[in-house]
């Protein structure tokens, strides 16, 4: 799933806008980014992972990366 999806998938259940998350960012990081530029980003697919971390963190969850489970053989 692309990340555009998934983190509007995440503020869906949190019941926040991406301008909310804009501006939560724009807060706790002293950033004045605009809810334009991070849309390209999301649209582009060329959200680093730094700003991810950003976004998970204002929205109180953890970025993971959780091991595929083996498949089984039959």
């Amino acid at each position: 799933m692309a990340i555009k999806n998934q983190v509007k998938a995440l503020l869906a259940t949190k019941g926040i806008t991406m301008t909310q998350l804009v501006e939560m960012l724009n807060a706790t990081y002293q950033k004045e980014d605009t809810l334009a530029n991070l849309s390209k980003k999301l649209n582009k697919d060329t959200l680093k992972y730094r700003e991810a971390e950003e976004i998970a963190n204002v929205l109180d969850c953890d970025l993971q990366f959780v091991p595929r489970t083996a498949k089984q053989e039959d």
